[in-house]
């Protein structure tokens, strides 16, 4: 094989894994975005459940109910996250 030869491949080479590079960066970008959002979504739920849970308790109170107790929500935390996504993985 000549040089130019090789430099032909390399080059259609080099075109392949720049393309496949910028295709990756953007599927991350959008994953990215995705995660983002959903944790965003996820800190409004969890914030107005409580509220609602809070707010159905205050009603029963001024009704004269004794009020049910709820039991509030939470963002899972690091570890939490962690532990359960090894027990997937292992």
């Amino acid at each position: 094989m000549t040089s130019p030869d090789m430099q032909r491949r390399v080059a259609r080479i080099e075109g392949r894994v720049t393309d496949i590079e910028v295709s990756h960066s953007d599927s991350l970008y959008v994953l990215k975005r995705h995660a983002i959002k959903s944790d965003i979504v996820e800190a409004r739920l969890v914030t107005g459940i409580n509220n609602v849970g809070r707010d159905v308790a205050s009603i029963m109170r001024h009704l004269g109910v004794r009020p049910i107790r709820f039991q509030e929500l939470a963002v899972p935390t690091d570890t939490e996250i962690d532990a359960v996504f090894e027990e997937e993985n292992s």
